[in-house]
């Protein structure tokens, strides 16, 4: 099966689903998706072309008017990504997504990687991006701010085109206030947003940022929001549970 940013394809999946493949970039992609019967559920296998940098899974339960609720992201390492979908996964129309930009959090792993080469063992502190609008989900053309606790003190890396190359900024002083993060954290920026909308918050949001400040409570790595009234609220990227200050 094909589809291109142009058509809408549904297929029956067996389990009271569609499938509609949509594909979102800056010029046409041609993704192939193969459907496959599984004794757990039904197989999805997308493959897109060597472009494709994000596969995003959405479900809904109607076309007139209803809205996508994100079931997956998946960040393609190669050309074919796939997914086992049960009934319980997905509402009664699926969509797939093949987007050509990385999102949030691949522009921090390609951040990660470059600090990382230059200097072993960099452990990621923060990350931080201001769209200077309110927006409904994250746009990849703002500028990022990274930040790395290195030996001897701290990188930081102010990016405005993730097209273009890393210019880490060494500053010889620690950057306080923030917990070391794993990387990568155990949640996409594209959830966070979907768990922020799902409680009531939003949908838009004016900045986003990635940390666990050292504040008594703050036991995980979160999303941090921005919301138009001012307030913040925090995303758990491991208990996905949503706090606000």
């Amino acid at each position: 099966m094909k589809a291109t940013l142009r058509d809408a394809l549904f297929w029956g999946l067996g389990l009271g689903t569609f499938l509609l493949v949509e594909a979102q970039a800056q010029a046409p992609l041609e993704p192939i998706l193969r459907v496959e019967s599984e004794p757990a559920g039904v197989r999805l296998e997308a493959t897109c072309p060597a472009s494709t940098r994000r596969v995003i899974w959405e479900s809904t339960d109607r076309l007139d008017g209803g809205s996508w609720n994100l079931v997956a992201v998946d960040v393609t390492s190669g050309p074919t990504t796939s997914r086992v979908f049960t009934e319980s996964d997905t509402q009664r129309f699926l969509r797939v997504r093949a987007l050509e930009t990385p999102g949030f959090n691949g522009r921090v792993d390609r951040i990660v990687r470059v600090v990382r080469d230059q200097w072993r063992g960099a452990i990621l502190l923060e990350a931080s991006s201001i769209p200077g609008t309110l927006v409904e989900t994250y746009p990849d053309e703002v500028t990022l701010r990274v930040v790395l606790q290195v030996e001897g003190g701290t990188v930081v890396v102010d990016e405005t085109d993730w097209t273009q190359p890393v210019s880490p900024e060494f500053r010889p002083m620690p950057w306080m206030g923030s917990a070391r993060l794993p990387w990568p954290v155990a949640m996409d920026e594209l959830e966070a947003e979907a768990v922020y909308r799902a409680t009531g918050h939003g949908p838009e949001f004016g900045a986003v940022t990635l940390r666990q400040p050292i504040y008594p409570g703050m036991t995980e790595p979160y999303f941090i929001f921005r919301t138009p009234a001012g307030p913040f609220v925090f995303v758990g990227t491991v208990t996905r549970k949503v706090k606000t200050d």
